[in-house]
């Protein structure tokens, strides 16, 4: 993973006075369980990615047990299984996001989605998909960066297979194609997060199945 660009570095900042850039869709997610199977597979994702990034870089820290715990919840409806979160980054580490954190989400996540697929088909697993590699946008973007249009074509292709409607995911991408500052990345993800969760919990985001 190429070094951090300047634009960059107040997503990886540990400082106690910056907020941080990881936050919930919902501001304290609970780690009850889901109220249906599409509605878990995006908690999963969510949950998963925010305790990962977060520990990883050692921020949010009071916040990381409450999303591993909804991954973990989630986890359990689905029939799925999620291993315990890897070692913090090193002190000395400069990347956004470790090397071993990037192989737990990838890698593990990609196990996660084959048994997603298995049990539930295509269309839960690509609601996972999108859940992670959106998040992954709080702190590898930077305009102009390789991950950013990356990401944009994952959630592009995945965000239809998962049966969401345009509206909920097109503004986060057209944020990314016009590369604008990683602020406006990180509220335009959160407000996805948001609002496909609100429309997960209701009629039409269960019945899309």
């Amino acid at each position: 993973m190429p070094p951090v660009p300047k634009s960059a570095e107040v997503v990886t900042s540990k400082s106690a006075e910056s907020p941080s850039p990881i936050s919930p869709a919902n501001k304290s997610p609970s780690p009850t369980s889901p109220a249906n199977i599409r509605l878990a597979a995006w908690q999963l994702g969510s949950g998963l990615s925010l305790a990962a990034l977060a520990h990883d870089r050692g921020v949010a820290k009071e916040k990381v047990p409450a999303w591993f715990s909804q991954a973990q919840t989630a986890a359990k409806q689905l029939g799925v299984t999620v291993a315990e979160l890897p070692a913090p980054a090193a002190t000395s580490e400069t990347n956004p996001a470790s090397k071993q954190v990037m192989n737990y989400l990838l890698v593990d996540g990609q196990r996660i989605g084959r048994e997603l697929t298995k049990q539930h088909g295509l269309e839960t697993a690509a609601l996972f998909e999108v859940a992670i590699k959106s998040n992954f946008l709080l702190l590898l973007y930077a305009p102009g960066s390789a991950e950013g249009a990356s990401i944009a074509d994952a959630v592009s292709d995945a965000a239809p297979r998962a049966k969401l409607p345009g509206d909920l995911w097109k503004p986060l991408v057209d944020v990314l194609d016009r590369q604008l500052p990683a602020s406006d990345v990180r509220l335009a993800v959160q407000k996805m997060h948001s609002d496909v969760h609100e429309y997960l919990k209701g009629p039409a985001g269960q019945g899309s199945r």
